[in-house]
């Protein structure tokens, strides 16, 4: 049998901690128990702002842009110096030609045109005649596009001439006579070498 006074100490409740005096556990941050637990990596968490990727493709893609407008404008630039220098070189090349005419009146020139009775051949060109020597060249092409080259010449007078021209495989004579020289006015005929008779022009 136990003593009575063992009872009530045995009994007797134990004394109680207080909870102010525990020590607080500690606290952190759900990225921090991330970090520390190994489910995420600190390179994963960057600096708030743009993607430095996604700002990378777009430097990327300005700088094509920007290199598709320089060429366009280079090339544009380009023809339009190639267009300026052919313009440039054909009026000084028309500008020569009045120049050099302007400058010899010996020589007289016309418009000559022609064509076949039956209509299927034409030509038209321009005759230079020097005035002193009465001789000149013809220069031309058919409605079919070949070249065609002649010469010329004038009697005294400057009332009859007669000549001859090659139109690729074609060739022809002609006779003239001129109703004016200055300006040069006259018609003519002519055969060509198939046969095919020709009637001539001179002047406008």
């Amino acid at each position: 049998m136990v003593p009575s006074n063992q009872v009530v100490s045995a009994t007797q409740p134990y004394r109680r901690t207080s909870m102010t005096a525990a020590t607080p556990l500690a606290r952190y941050s759900a990225v921090e128990g991330a970090l520390a637990s190994g489910f995420a990596t600190a390179d994963l968490h960057h600096a708030v702002g743009h993607d430095r990727l996604a700002g990378k493709a777009e430097d990327d893609r300005l700088a094509v842009c920007t290199a598709a407008v320089s060429t366009g404008t280079a090339q544009m630039h380009r023809t339009f110096r190639r267009i300026l220098a052919t313009m440039l070189i054909a009026w000084g090349v028309g500008y020569a030609a009045g120049y050099a005419q302007a400058q010899n009146p010996l020589i007289i020139t016309a418009p000559v045109s022609g064509q076949t009775i039956d209509g299927t051949l034409s030509f038209s060109g321009t005759a230079a005649v020097n005035s002193i020597t009465r001789r000149g060249t013809i220069r031309g092409q058919t409605n079919t596009g070949v070249e065609c080259r002649g010469t010329t010449t004038i009697n005294l007078t400057f009332s009859r001439g007669e000549g001859t021209m090659v139109c690729g495989q074609l060739s022809t004579r002609f006779v003239f006579s001129l109703t004016s020289r200055q300006p040069p006015a006259g018609t003519g005929t002519g055969i060509l070498s198939d046969g095919r008779k020709v009637v001539l022009r001179i002047g406008r």
